[in-house]
């Protein structure tokens, strides 16, 4: 087993319907763990934030508080990310359990 699969077991749900030929598997797709996605997120900061001190030595200093904005905007967007990431792997523990508690 790699590390990943350590970290975050896989987790999956089936849901079958009575003799109807129905059958749905949910799982989990996160393609990158949490430390990861920082990781990806500090080398976007740090280009973003390079290449507008270029700019702002060049005297476009007008670039820096726009840079900020996109970074703060990013930093929302991965806050997002992990919030719903971790929303679903906590409702696919309950169905697991309710499941396990029917069956």
């Amino acid at each position: 087993m790699n590390g990943w699969s350590q970290e975050f077991p896989r987790q999956e749900l089936a849901f079958q319907g009575q003799g109807s030929g129905f059958s749905l598997l949910l799982k989990r797709n996160c393609s990158i763990s949490p430390s990861g996605l920082m990781l990806v997120f500090g080398m976007i900061a740090v280009v973003t934030l390079g290449i507008a001190a270029v700019f702002a030595a060049l005297g476009a200093w007008l670039v820096l508080p726009f840079a900020g904005i996109e970074i703060v905007g990013l930093a929302v967007a991965f806050a997002l990310h992990e919030q719903a990431r971790l929303a679903l792997a906590g409702e696919l523990k309950r169905r697991l359990r309710n499941q396990e508690s029917k069956g």
